[in-house]
C-alpha cells in the first residue's frame, strides 16, 4: 500500500513517461484476464497434437514462455479490435437514445413538499 501511495505521489509531482509496452499492459488488464482460457486451451491442444510430453521441464517452460506471449499479445489485440470499439459504440448508443438524468427525473408518486 505504501508503494502504491509513494509512486502516485511521485507521478504527481515529476510525471514518468512510462514505456509504451507497460502502458498498453496497463490498458488491457480486462482482456488480458478475458483471453488466458483461450490462450490456455489453444497451447494445450497444440502440446497435444505435437506430441510433447506433459510432464518435461523443456516442455513446460517454453509452454509457459507461450502462454505469457500469447496471453499478453491476445489480450491487447483483442482490447484495441474488440473492446475498444465496442466501448464506443455502446457510449454513442446511450448518449443517442438514453435521455440525461437531468431532462428525465422519475414519478416517486410523493406530493411535494408545500
Amino acid at each position: 500500500m505504501c508503494l502504491v501511495g509513494v509512486v502516485t505521489q511521485l507521478d504527481l509531482k515529476h510525471p514518468l513517461n512510462w514505456p509504451v509496452g507497460l502502458l498498453l499492459v496497463g490498458d488491457a488488464p480486462y482482456s488480458i484476464y478475458l483471453i488466458g482460457p483461450i490462450v490456455t486451451t489453444i497451447i494445450h491442444g497444440a502440446t497435444y497434437v505435437l506430441h510433447l510430453p506433459a510432464g518435461a521441464t523443456a516442455t513446460q517452460v517454453v509452454r509457459g514462455i507461450c502462454f505469457f506471449a500469447l496471453d499478453i499479445g491476445g489480450g491487447i489485440l483483442s482490447w484495441k479490435y474488440v473492446e475498444v470499439p465496442l466501448t464506443s459504440r455502446t457510449k454513442k448508443f446511450l448518449t443517442r437514445y438514453v435521455p440525461k438524468e437531468s431532462a428525465h427525473r422519475p414519478q416517486t408518486g410523493l406530493a411535494p413538499a408545500s
